[in-house]
């Protein structure tokens, strides 16, 4: 399975680092405590913690791999049982935000090996370069996985009109919308939504039901307040289906009664995508919509 290949090859790089023992060339020197853990925490709850805004060490990455990848996993694994995902005929998923590709993971694991997935993943930061060359390793002898891993700019790659080429059914953003909201981008979710509807969605393929899963920190200080618009969005372009929402907090913007903006309540489209709220207490919101 890819989790287990990736995590044995983060495992032997991380401990042939000198993680823990940073020296001179440390780009973290002022705030650096030996201890990645730590600077995962600068870079999850910037700026309250100071120091790192971003993954820019490599020991960083290979860490990030192995404290986070089974706990990311499931909980795509835990969203993918809400919806019957033997009515989709392939499973062509882009992916924002992808790191080390943790929703491929959860994919691997719950759909039978005579079923395709072709899997394209984009995150900025190139230092995921020796880590995404392991899965594509791995993937190319694996007959029905494909994978295309991007160190691209999600912006940039919409603003050239991408994707152009290949119609997708599933489209995932795992923790990317708490990292733009911590880099001073919270204003781009929107925008972000809106490349989503006009790039992907408007492309989908006729024969399959389109998924949407967005998973994040659960906190109304980390972006998540806006999550309820793309609900609004995707009723004004015209799309029905289902979502499910979870989160700790009943009464919060991802809680029992479902949060709009005004003017889209007037609208006919609006409720035209029913909403269910299902509390759970694991550190994690979800937002799961599947559109038919």
């Amino acid at each position: 399975m890819l989790k287990d290949h990736l995590l044995n090859w983060c495992r032997n790089e991380f401990e042939k680092s000198n993680a823990g023992f940073c020296d001179c060339s440390c780009n973290n020197k002022e705030y650096c405590h030996h201890d990645c853990q730590e600077c995962l925490n600068q870079v999850h709850w910037y700026p309250t913690h100071g120091g790192r805004s971003d993954y820019d060490c490599p020991n960083l990455l290979l860490n990030y791999v192995l404290h986070y990848t089974d706990c990311y996993s499931q909980q795509i694994s835990e969203a993918l049982k809400l919806v019957d995902i033997s009515r989709y005929p392939y499973y062509n998923i882009f992916s924002i935000g992808c790191g080390a590709a943790p929703d491929l993971m959860a994919f691997e694991d719950a759909v039978d090996e005579d079923q395709d997935i072709y899997y394209k993943g984009y995150d900025r930061n190139p230092l995921w370069e020796p880590i995404h060359d392991r899965i594509d390793e791995y993937t190319s002898q694996t007959a029905h996985i494909e994978t295309k891993l991007c160190r691209e700019d999600i912006f940039d790659v919409f603003a050239e009109g991408k994707p152009a080429h290949k119609q997708y059914n599933i489209v995932i953003i795992q923790y990317l919308l708490s990292h733009l909201y911590n880099n001073g981008q919270y204003v781009s979710t929107c925008q972000l939504f809106q490349h989503i509807i006009h790039n992907i969605i408007v492309n989908r393929p006729k024969n399959s039901p389109f998924l949407i899963i967005i998973t994040d920190i659960d906190s109304c200080h980390k972006g998540r307040s806006k999550w309820h618009v793309f609900l609004d969005m995707l009723e004004e372009a015209g799309c029905c289906g289902q979502a499910y929402a979870r989160s700790t907090y009943p009464q919060g913007d991802l809680g029992q009664d479902r949060w709009r903006d005004w003017p889209h309540m007037q609208s006919p489209s609006y409720g035209n995508i029913s909403y269910e709220y299902l509390q759970i207490h694991s550190g994690a919101a979800q937002l799961i919509i599947e559109l038919e």
